[in-house]
């Protein structure tokens, strides 16, 4: 059944990006056939050096949270099958219990596995909202893009998301109390919706989510030195991601500031990844055309946009479906204790 599921994912990641670019690119087929022609294949190399980089930044902290119990290859696999499970799920959602179960096969316990999940959810969180509203601030100042009224309730939208988001996760975080009032309202709120089906079983998981971010707040504040180098990681993780549309550009011969483009990275993001499609399918297209369109030519935009879905998510979304289906050798922990 599951597999249905992902086959059926994929199809409809597939139908809709088609769908994406034919509406965004069909009148400028010229332009990216010209594009390709002339691509800096240095450019090309060194931007897939940066995604490499950016995928073991993206990986240290599940090392460093599980006390480098799990080795650095373990760790890169079940990040990279979580990639797959994230592309084929709708708000990434298959992610993080992908790689719960993974790390649990791996001989860690499922509250160590469950650990080392929320801790990397945590500081992805915290950082990614503080480079966005960073980013929000300076174009405050100086208005570097002029984008369209929707375009803008799109991005007011990612902004109030991921927000209340890391709001949501502070609170459950940082207060027993408070944690245990929003989980019995919502349970009231659940318990209220008629259209809702296995209430019992929603609550009960709810509760449970919000339990376990409490304690793994708690484990995050007594080693405050893995916490400050995890974000760090995390930080320079994600500006590298935001990095790879300049390298992109470069290959194309366009000039333009690191930091114009880095802003420009995360206003595609923010905007974009709350789209309920799988691999935001649509949203993050349309977002990229908004955001970079407005500082790049024309002629450009489109051999960038396909070059640069490639690269950060059709690519690890394919080499993590590889890697779920080939064999690995775990280190199984449990008989190393």
């Amino acid at each position: 059944m599951k597999k249905k599921r992902n086959i059926i994912n994929t199809l409809i990641i597939l139908i809709l990006t088609i769908i994406m670019l034919y509406i965004l690119l069909k009148d400028h087929y010229r332009d990216i056939i010209n594009s390709f022609l002339n691509v800096d294949l240095v450019w090309i190399i060194i931007t897939f050096v940066i995604a490499i980089i950016q995928f073991i930044c993206d990986s240290i902290p599940y090392y460093l949270f599980g006390n480098r119990r799990n080795s650095l290859k373990t760790v890169f696999y079940i990040n990279g099958v979580g990639k797959f499970f994230n592309g084929i799920t709708p708000l990434a959602s298959g992610g993080q219990p992908s790689q719960i179960y993974f790390f649990h096969k791996n001989g860690n316990s499922l509250a160590e596995s469950t650990n080392l999940v929320v801790q990397q959810n945590i500081i992805y969180q915290i950082a990614v909202i503080t480079i966005a509203y960073i980013c929000l601030f300076i174009q405050s100042r100086y208005h570097i893009f002029e984008v369209s009224s929707f375009v803008e309730k799109m991005t007011i939208f990612g902004y109030v998301a991921n927000s209340l988001l890391l709001l949501f996760l502070l609170i459950v975080s940082l207060s027993k109390r408070l944690n245990i009032f929003i989980a019995k309202v919502v349970s009231k709120i659940i318990s209220k919706l008629k259209f809702i089906k296995k209430k019992e079983h929603i609550i009960e998981k709810f509760n449970i989510i919000c339990e376990q971010y409490y304690n793994n707040s708690k484990l995050l504040m007594k080693n405050k030195k893995i916490f400050l180098l995890s974000l760090l990681d995390e930080f320079i993780s994600i500006i590298l991601s935001y990095a790879i549309i300049y390298t992109l550009l470069k290959s194309l011969s366009f000039n333009i500031s690191l930091a114009k483009v880095l802003y420009a990275g995360s206003f595609v993001y923010i905007t974009g990844c709350f789209v309920p499609i799988p691999g935001a399918t649509g949203g993050m297209e349309f977002a990229f055309s908004s955001y970079v369109g407005a500082i790049v030519p024309e002629e450009i935009l489109p051999a960038t946009l396909i070059m640069w879905r490639t690269i950060t998510f059709y690519l690890p979304t394919i080499i993590g479906g590889i890697l779920f289906n080939i064999q690995y050798k775990f280190d199984d922990l449990e008989n190393k204790k």
